[in-house]
C-alpha cells in the first residue's frame, strides 16, 4: 500500500511539474503577435509589414515603394529605431523600395538595420527574364553590393528558421529560377512566423503557377491563422491554397482602387481579380479583414 502511495505522490508532483512548466511556456510565448499593416502612401499597389516581439525587436517583412519611405521610417523611429531583421519577399520595388531609400540615406533616417534577410536571382537572370523592371532591380542589387551593406546580408534557406525572442520565422519557399511565368513575382520568398501558438504567413506575390509545389511540399506548416494576401490580393494563389491555409484573418496590402477594382469607373470595372478574391475569402469564412486602404494598422494575432 505504501508503494502505490509512493507512485500516486511521484506522478501528482509530476502532473504540477509538467503543468509549472507548460504554463510559464504560455506565459512566455502565447502574447499574441503585433504586427502592422502599412497603408500606402502613394497611387501605386505597395506592402510593408511590421512586426513587434514580446521584448519590444522589430522585424519588417518588405516595406513598400521609395515614396512610403517617411510614413515606414517614421513608425520604425517610434519605435526605437532598431530593425533586427528585415525580409525581403522578391525583387520588386514596390516591396523594396522604403529599404532602399533607407540605404541610400542613413543619416537622413537614422535607423539601424541588423541584418537583412533575402534570396535573390543573379542579375542576369532578372535581365533576361524581368526585364520591364531591371533598372529599378539593378540599383537595388547594386546597393546591396556597397561595403556599408553586404555584412548585413544573410541568405535564406528554405526550411531556415530563425527565432527572436517569442517569435520564430520560417522560409517556406526561396525562388525557383526556372519558373519563367510570371517571373518576378513567382520568386517571392515564403515566410510563417509562429508564437507557438498562432501563425501568419506572408506569400509576398506567389502567383497560381508555383502554388502546388509550396502547398505540397509544406503541408505540415501551411494551416495558418493569418495570411498575407498574395499579390496585394489579386492574381495571387487560388481558392484552393487558401483553404489550406484556413486563415481567420486576412491582411491585403492592397490601395483603394486595388481593392474595389475601380480605375475611375466604378465597382469591379477593371482587369484586376481583388473583388474575386473577397469573395473567396467570404466563402472560406473569414470574419476580419485588415485592408491597406485603411491607413496604418496595428494588429494582435491572438
Amino acid at each position: 500500500m505504501r508503494l502505490w502511495k509512493k507512485i500516486v505522490l511521484i506522478l501528482l508532483i509530476l502532473i504540477v511539474t509538467l503543468g509549472c512548466i507548460a504554463l510559464g511556456v504560455k506565459r512566455r510565448y502565447d502574447k499574441g503577435i503585433l504586427v502592422t499593416q502599412f497603408a500606402p502612401k502613394t497611387d501605386r499597389q505597395s506592402m510593408g509589414y511590421m512586426i513587434k516581439t514580446d521584448q519590444g525587436k522589430l522585424v519588417m517583412i518588405d516595406g513598400g515603394t521609395r515614396g512610403d519611405t517617411s510614413n515606414v521610417a517614421n513608425e520604425i523611429i517610434a519605435n526605437g529605431g532598431v530593425v533586427d531583421y528585415w525580409f525581403l519577399t522578391h525583387a520588386h520595388d514596390d516591396h523594396y523600395g522604403v529599404l532602399l531609400s533607407i540605404l541610400k540615406n542613413p543619416s537622413k533616417y537614422n535607423i539601424e538595420i541588423k541584418t537583412i534577410c533575402l534570396n535573390f536571382n543573379e542579375e542576369s537572370w532578372y535581365m533576361e527574364n524581368d526585364s520591364s523592371r531591371y533598372e529599378d532591380i539593378k540599383e537595388m542589387l547594386a546597393m546591396l553590393r556597397t561595403e556599408e551593406v553586404r555584412d548585413k546580408i544573410h541568405i535564406v534557406q528554405n526550411r531556415e528558421e530563425i527565432p527572436l525572442d517569442n517569435l520564430i520565422f520560417t522560409i517556406l519557399r526561396t525562388p525557383n529560377p526556372e519558373q519563367k511565368e510570371n517571373s518576378g513575382n513567382n520568386q517571392s520568398v515564403v515566410i510563417k512566423v509562429t508564437n507557438m501558438y498562432k501563425s501568419m504567413l506572408f506569400l509576398g506575390d506567389l502567383g497560381p503557377e508555383e502554388e502546388n509545389d509550396f502547398v505540397n511540399g509544406n503541408l505540415d506548416e501551411i494551416d495558418c491563422d493569418a495570411v498575407q494576401m498574395a499579390h496585394h490580393g489579386q492574381k495571387g494563389v487560388t481558392k484552393e491554397t487558401y483553404e489550406k491555409i484556413s486563415p481567420k484573418v486576412c491582411f491585403w496590402p492592397t490601395p483603394d482602387w486595388l481593392y474595389d477594382n475601380d480605375r475611375g469607373e466604378g465597382f469591379n470595372t477593371a482587369e484586376y481579380k481583388t473583388v474575386e478574391t473577397r469573395t473567396w475569402m467570404e466563402e472560406l469564412g473569414v470574419k476580419e479583414n485588415i485592408v491597406a486602404k485603411d491607413g496604418n494598422q496595428e494588429y494582435r494575432i491572438w
